[in-house]
């Protein structure tokens, strides 16, 4: 475990210099968690009278983001973290360092695992603060919101499971970022249909997400693992 932190440790050091990916690890909690929240407060006390019907669906719209957010920053950050050895050429010094696959593995996701998941759930309870506040009456969170929220860490990581058979077989952080990007598509699907209240963070849907998501979790990461195996790095250099 300790090598595995040390790994991550040395892969933040290189994001905080990298702005592209940095960048969005600033910019999508300040949009999600300060900029729309901010919109919600200044609207709301007019379409409380005007149209909550209206309200309703801004509200759950704002809400499904965190979603996005959850699964956007690891798949960015993976993608450099994986892909981005191979364009920088230090992937060879890390293959040849004393640590085990498993390690290195463990040690590149949580340095896309962690920033995601802290970040998003700060961003949601400032969220929850400032429409509450606004409404004047207590929300956020619900019981479909605090579905949302015991789905980020599964997103998160099936987010960057994914990322890791991309980068694999890619050459550089941009072709990563652009294939693995497609896997956000599904769960924009999903925050569009919260947004119109056809949802599935009720039951039995929100139970049946949980579980696929939870299993293919499972199942993903060890895969993951053999296919992040040095010597399947090496074949792809």
């Amino acid at each position: 475990m300790r090598k595995a932190i040390a790994v991550m440790k040395k892969d933040f050091n290189e994001i905080k210099k990298n702005f592209q990916v940095f960048g969005v690890m600033i910019i999508l909690p300040v949009i999600f968690g300060v900029v729309y929240p901010l919109i919600l407060y200044f609207i709301i006390p007019s379409l409380v009278l005007e149209d909550p019907a209206a309200l309703n669906m801004i509200i759950n719209m704002f809400s499904g983001f965190f979603l996005l957010m959850a699964i956007s920053i690891p798949v960015v950050v993976a993608a450099d973290s994986f892909a981005g050895e191979k364009e920088r050429k230090t992937i060879e010094a890390l293959l040849a360092a004393p640590i085990s696959d498993a390690e290195l593995f463990l040690g590149k996701v949580l340095v896309s695992f962690l920033p995601a998941v802290i970040l998003t759930y700060i961003s949601a309870i400032i969220y929850c603060s400032l429409v509450n506040i606004a409404l004047g009456y207590f929300l956020l969170p619900n019981s479909a919101f605090w579905f949302q929220m015991a789905l980020v860490p599964l997103f998160a990581l099936l987010g960057i499971e994914i990322t890791v058979f991309i980068s694999v077989r890619v050459k550089g952080f941009r072709e990563a970022q652009q294939l693995a990007g497609v896997i956000i598509i599904p769960v924009l699907g999903i925050v569009m249909l919260n947004a119109f209240n056809i949802s599935v963070f009720v039951a039995p849907w929100n139970y049946i997400l949980l579980i696929s998501i939870g299993i293919s979790d499972i199942a993903l990461y060890s895969l993951a693992v053999k296919k992040f195996g040095r010597e399947n790095i090496i074949s792809k250099i």
